[in-house]
C-alpha cells in the first residue's frame, strides 16, 4: 500500500519537529522521526483503527503517545490526513480536518 500526503499532514509534521526543537534541541528531529516511523508502519493495520466518518484515526504509541494520525484508505493508497496533537482541543483538531476533506 502506497502512503501518500495531504500537503498540510507534511506540515503538521514539519510544526511538531520545530515545536519539540525550541524545547530541547535534538528534540524536533527525535519527534520526526518517530512521526514518520510509526506512519511507515500504518500500512500493516490500516483499517483496524477507530473510523470517525470519514476517516480513521490512529493512536500511536511509544514516546510521543499522545499525536493522533487521521488516515484514509483509497484503493492502494493509504492518504494521511494530518497528525495531530490529541491534547489540543478536539473541535479544533475537528476543524482542520473538516477543512481537509
Amino acid at each position: 500500500m502506497k502512503i501518500v500526503f495531504h500537503d498540510q499532514a507534511k506540515t503538521d509534521l514539519d510544526k511538531a519537529a520545530a515545536f519539540y526543537e525550541q524545547q530541547e534541541k535534538g528534540l524536533g528531529r527525535e519527534v520526526y522521526s518517530f512521526l514518520a516511523k510509526q506512519i511507515e508502519q500504518l500500512p500493516d493495520r490500516a483499517g483496524t483503527h477507530l473510523f470517525l466518518g470519514h476517516c480513521y484515526r490512529a493512536v500511536l504509541k511509544g514516546r510521543f503517545p499522545y499525536y493522533l494520525v487521521f488516515y484514509q484508505i483509497e484503493g492502494q493508497q493509504l492518504r494521511i490526513l494530518a497528525v495531530l496533537d490529541g491534547r489540543r482541543d478536539p473541535r479544533r483538531n475537528q476543524q482542520l480536518l473538516d477543512k481537509r476533506f
